[in-house]
């Protein structure tokens, strides 16, 4: 049933962008929330279902607000969204990744559409009524993440490293090596006991196969068949992630995020992308090394 759930949730929002020819609709991300939340046996966020669903909108009005009412360049508005939504982190006391891309995606695709806000609402509301009926009662586990000296000078060098990775893929014209999704897989490859931090060939492997997958499907079947698209490459990251025991659900929402992208970027996504994980994750285990 969890599976299932997945692959209708997620076709279901690509189904409605084609519909109303608003690609805005598409939130990435949502991949990340269903798998995390509805084939994890281990939860990866510490988090009660109320706090979740208010995380995102909250990060998703932050993100358009920084479009609209700071004039800036993309660059700085990227970077300082990244900070922001550290910040309500800490502030919500809750150790959820995924809201950083709900803060920093509309400030990359410069959103002002209304369309974006329902989409991410509504969307993470079905994944947790879903979550409800397949686990029942919400568990209310709350990770303390407090404003502590080390986890504020975590935050300062993650969001430094993030600045100039955002420059340098602005500067050479591959924008999608800094896409809101790899920025979350970094934000959980610094937490020093995460999993994903001694998995390094799996993580190179499922990348491959699940965007390399994603971006094939978008390739051939262009736009005309965009939710058949997207069906297909979730069926196949849930192949995958299930064959290698590996589910990481930034990956998940990286190959969603070949749907949204425009056409031409398709190909040269996979490589992008897979670029920018290799370098993030080193850029982890170097200056996030877990105490002696």
């Amino acid at each position: 049933m969890a599976e299932a759930s997945v692959i209708v949730l997620i076709t279901l929002m690509v189904f409605g962008a084609q519909y109303f020819h608003n690609k805005e609709i598409i939130f990435p991300e949502i991949a990340a929330i269903a798998c995390g939340m509805l084939l994890v046996d281990k939860r990866s966020w510490h988090v009660s279902r109320i706090r979740l669903w208010l995380a995102i909108m909250i990060c998703a009005v932050i993100g358009m607000g920084v479009v609209r009412y700071l004039p800036l360049p993309i660059i700085a508005q990227m970077s300082l969204g990244y900070v922001i939504a550290q910040l309500v982190m800490y502030v919500m006391q809750i150790s959820f990744a995924p809201m950083i891309s709900a803060c920093v995606l509309p400030i990359m695709l410069q959103s002002r559409s209304v369309a974006y806000l329902l989409s991410a609402g509504i969307m993470t509301f079905l994944i947790l009524l879903c979550d409800r009926l397949i686990h029942g009662k919400d568990e209310k586990l709350v990770f303390s993440n407090e404003f502590t000296k080390t986890n504020m000078q975590d935050l300062v060098l993650r969001s430094l490293l993030v600045a100039v990775m955002i420059m340098g893929a602005f500067m050479m014209n591959v924008k999608f090596m800094a896409a809101p999704p790899i920025l979350v897989a970094f934000t959980e490859m610094t937490h020093r006991d995460h999993k994903v931090r001694q998995r390094f060939r799996e993580l190179v492997v499922l990348s491959i196969l699940c965007i390399g997958f994603a971006c094939l499907s978008r390739y051939l079947l262009t736009d005309t068949y965009l939710t058949l698209a997207a069906l297909l490459t979730i069926i196949v990251d849930l192949i995958v992630m299930g064959y290698l025991k590996f589910y990481f659900p930034p990956v998940a929402a990286l190959s969603v995020l070949a749907m949204l992208i425009p056409y031409p970027a398709v190909k040269v996504y996979t490589f992008e992308a897979l670029a920018s994980i290799i370098i993030f994750f080193a850029c982890a285990l170097f200056f996030f090394r877990k105490e002696m």
